[in-house]
């Protein structure tokens, strides 16, 4: 993974944090595809296609988003809390997936060129 917003990186009031704040905007002002997915509900299964992905595609930003924190992003990203992975393109959310979706995100990826 190349980024984790852990947990332990937020006080008991995460929801006034600014570095949550600054996540958020770095996420929905990034002009580069950021892909967020929820470590909560993650698939073991998925790991290794995640890391090679991770591995083969440089130029993409990706967060495992810690559990602790998942309601509150959603909330702020205005998405599912079932939502298992987020895809932002050019500063906006363009697609959502559960893990059992997992190819089609990967298709998605693939179609805009990432």
């Amino acid at each position: 993974m190349q980024n984790c917003l852990c947990e332990d990186e937020l006080p008991a009031a995460y929801h006034e944090n600014p570095s949550m704040n600054d996540f958020t905007s770095k996420v929905q002002n990034s002009k580069r595809p950021v892909l967020l997915f929820c470590l909560s509900n993650f698939h073991e299964d998925f790991l290794p296609e995640v890391k090679e992905f991770a591995e083969t595609h440089s130029h993409l930003e990706i967060y495992g988003i810690n559990s602790f924190i998942v309601g509150e992003l959603a909330r702020r990203f205005k998405a599912p809390t079932t939502a298992e992975f987020m895809l932002w393109n050019g500063g906006k959310m363009i697609v959502q997936f559960s893990g059992t979706q997992f190819s089609g995100l990967m298709a998605v990826l693939q179609a805009i060129g990432t």
